[in-house]
């Protein structure tokens, strides 16, 4: 039996490079970022939708306002504030050549606070970056910086934190700086998952891939199997006084005693973080929200973190042959777990045929590649994907809402790593409503999801970085505006803030404008609640207040809001 055969052989053409470990990461230098014990949500480098989790989430009990700290004496060289993302954020640079970053804060302190807000003034704008100068805001180890919360793209609240490389910016494991969180706990192996690999390979018959249960005491079955096989394992960690599922440090694979794959996540660069879905097992994530780990390579996948591997991982299993597999997993406190099985080769079952359904053309992953035909135009870039596709197609009927068929290009389940050009061939475009037309896709739930396009002649185009279902809309419904605590005519001079909802259909919200008698007035913008908040400060007048918001999506449609209030 060959060694290695298919498309596997382009694998010995890749560079097996790794980042060095964290032998420079000081245990005493920092102080806590908060002054409650450290009890994690999320663990660094943990496998998160599209990317790698870029640091630690520390619970605050539950609630907002828990005082924040700078952990070490530097300067504030950057802030960013955004209703999506690390919501309100700082990074604090310090002079052993560290950054740390907070996100999802509540507030600032007053000197951050009163540097921020003139600079949304000055540009009126809510969301905003900026870059101070080391003489700006200078900080004190251990001086209060900002308030904890749950801005941003946080699902509750929590204080998010990272250590990074401040000449690479690249995030480091925090878990190596010697912050006090306790951990005895071992990780945890749900299941491992068994891959075949070529045309011939099978697992017990068939040549689908098979998930494997791991019982308490990972007494698992042996697995019949032949050919080239792939081994995956879903796997999570706990630490002391959480139950949230955090992701593990390191991964080994042996085969007969012989480690043929490890990964371990030190750092990464923020440039290399979409390779999680080479990394991951993408289909079993989209159809059946499970995160495995695969512990071979795809084609191109450049993550930094494997070392030690042989043959990219992919094993060989003759006829009549028996391999004495081992996981072992750890992590980074040196918890471990380990996972025996066996693979017993069987002959392989040259009755398996490939499902080739509905493909169109084959695409080297490594090459440019297009798709062309009366309706759709579909380009790649080269590296588009992360192993050779076969590129299905599919035209469907219109559904309600469409101005055109609907267009299934390859499905969720297959990652794209690089954006990519859709075109769609209208053949009735809606005389004057030209400005109004996008192209949508279709989401797990079957409702629309905003792409975007520009249209030119009878074609629209668009970049978009997934497969799916798309097709071509009218957005001709303006944003919808609901007042929460004002009214015409209402005296609001009892009560701190204004607060309005704000929403819309399609193609989402692009902008908003606020004002009071004409001047422009800042509105905090929280998106995940589609909440827009006035808080009353020095800009906001005494008096009658002409208050208007004017809030337009990304087609142009446009709708506001007027009421006269008094304070």
């Amino acid at each position: 039996m060959k060694r290695l055969s298919y498309t596997l052989l382009a694998f010995l053409s890749i560079a097996n490079v790794t980042f060095a470990q964290l032998d420079n990461a000081p245990k005493d230098y920092f102080r806590s970022p908060l002054d409650i014990p450290l009890l994690l949500s999320g663990s660094f480098g943990e496998l998160r939708s599209n990317h790698f989790h870029s640091g630690i989430d520390i619970k605050t009990q539950g609630v907002e306002g828990k005082k924040v700290y700078a952990v070490a004496d530097g300067y504030i060289s950057r802030i960013k504030v955004s209703a999506r993302g690390y919501g309100n954020a700082l990074y604090i640079n310090h002079p052993n050549g560290f950054t740390t970053v907070y996100g999802h804060l509540k507030s600032y302190n007053t000197d951050i606070a009163e540097y921020v807000k003139k600079a949304q003034y000055e540009k009126e704008s809510f969301e905003i970056e900026l870059f101070p100068t080391a003489d700006a805001l200078p900080v004190k180890k251990g001086d209060v910086i900002a308030l904890s919360g749950n801005s941003g793209g946080s699902g509750g609240p929590h204080l998010h934190f990272e250590i990074r490389d401040t000449k690479t910016e690249h995030p480091l494991n925090v878990l190596q700086f010697g912050f006090d969180i306790k951990d005895n706990i071992p990780p945890t192996v749900k299941s491992v998952v068994v891959y075949p690999l070529e045309k011939y390979s099978h697992v017990n018959h068939g040549n689908s891939k098979m998930f494997i249960s791991v019982p308490r005491g990972n007494e698992t079955k042996g697995v019949e199997c032949s050919g080239l096989i792939g081994l995956g394992i879903e796997t999570y960690d706990q630490l002391n006084g959480a139950n949230n599922h955090n992701g593990v440090y390191s991964v080994d694979l042996y085969a007969n005693g012989k480690r043929i794959y490890h990964s371990q996540i030190d750092q990464f660069a923020f440039n290399e973080t979409r390779y999680i879905n080479a990394h991951i097992d993408y289909a079993a994530k989209v159809k059946k929200n499970k995160t495995v780990q695969r512990c071979f390579l795809s084609s191109h996948n450049r993550l930094p973190f494997y070392s030690g591997i042989i043959d990219y991982g992919v094993i060989p299993v003759a006829p009549d042959s028996l391999i004495k597999i081992e996981f072992v997993v750890k992590d980074v406190h040196g918890n471990t777990q380990n996972v025996p099985f066996e693979l017993r080769g069987k002959k392989p079952n040259y009755n398996i045929q490939p499902d080739t359904a509905g493909i169109v053309k084959k695409m080297p992953h490594h090459k440019s590649n297009f798709f062309v035909n009366d309706e759709v135009e579909v380009r790649f870039p080269e590296y588009a994907f992360y192993d050779d596709l076969g590129f299905k197609f599919k035209a469907l009927p219109a559904r309600e809402g469409t101005i055109c068929p609907v267009y299934a290009l390859q499905d969720l389940s297959v990652p794209v790593h690089k954006y990519y050009s859709l075109s769609i061939v209208l053949s009735d475009i809606p005389e004057g409503k030209e400005d109004k037309l996008l192209i949508v896709s279709y989401d797990k739930r079957g409702e629309p999801v905003a792409e975007g396009g520009t249209l030119r002649g009878n074609k629209i185009t668009t970049k978009t970085r997934s497969f799916g279902e798309y097709t071509v809309m009218l957005d001709e419904t303006p944003p919808k505006i609901n007042p929460f605590n004002i009214s015409d005519g209402k005296n609001v001079g009892s009560q701190g803030s204004i607060s309005l909802t704000i929403s819309d259909e399609l193609s989402g919200i692009e902008t908003y404008r606020g004002t009071i008698n004409d001047k422009w007035v800042l509105m905090e913008y929280d998106a995940k609640n589609n909440l827009l908040t006035h808080t009353f400060d020095e800009n906001t007048p005494i008096g009658d207040l002409n208050f208007k918001l004017v809030v337009s999506d990304e087609r142009g449609n446009t709708n506001s809001y007027k009421a006269k209030l008094s304070r």
